[in-house]
């Protein structure tokens, strides 16, 4: 999989440098699950600041254009919060083909800005996890 979208802003600060291997999961996804789950939680009847709290994880690493990649859910609380009133609109979905890592893009607007967004998902507990979330313009 590969995916060509950044942010621009200064080099991020003391991120873990150590990489996780996680065992193969015994439940399996795929690109439709992933595409009907992702239009589900991201409903525009709901905030973005909500969704966000619902599907982040302390493992999530949000990444905006002029900002320090967000992680861990106390440090990302203020952006979250500035994530309210943006809509995304849903383009397409892949993944692997284990099934247990899927990937999500489309845009993101409010009023004021329209950027792409990348979402990199990962299938636990028969859950999708949201684990990267990059918006750029």
């Amino acid at each position: 999989m590969t995916a060509d979208i950044g942010v621009s802003g200064s080099i991020a600060k003391a991120l873990a440098d150590d990489f996780q291997s996680y065992p193969d999961p015994p439940d399996q996804g795929a690109p439709a699950d992933l595409l009907s789950y992702e239009r589900e939680q991201f409903n525009p009847a709901l905030d973005l600041d909500h969704i966000y709290r619902s599907v982040a994880s302390p493992e999530t690493v949000f990444e905006r254009d002029n900002q320090q990649p967000q992680t861990g859910q106390p440090e990302y609380a203020v952006f979250l919060y500035g994530q309210r009133t943006k809509l995304t609109k849903l383009s397409q979905a892949g993944g692997s083909t284990s099934g247990n890592l899927g990937f999500t893009y489309g845009t993101q607007s409010d009023e004021t800005s329209n950027a792409g967004y990348l979402r990199v998902w990962v299938l636990r507990n028969s859950r999708w996890s949201l684990m990267f979330d990059v918006a750029s313009r």
